[in-house]
């Protein structure tokens, strides 16, 4: 499942405007093979996971984490 970003963007009942760059969160089984296709929009990616997802990750992700 793809969460919809649009509701986090723009006015916020607290008065201000908030912008964020994420580019897409994702949430479901497998998720990791949408990777490829985000990390081509980035130089250098910067990952903030825990030694589980790192262990599950390292072979689409492996360059990135040396």
């Amino acid at each position: 499942m793809q969460i919809d970003l649009e509701p986090f963007l723009g006015n916020c009942s607290c008065g201000r405007t908030h912008a964020i760059s994420v580019q897409g969160i994702y949430i479901e089984p497998k998720a990791s093979r949408y990777l490829s296709e985000l990390l081509e929009l980035y130089k250098f990616p910067v990952f903030i996971c825990d030694s589980n997802i790192k262990k599950v990750t390292e072979e689409i992700l492996g360059e990135y984490f040396q």
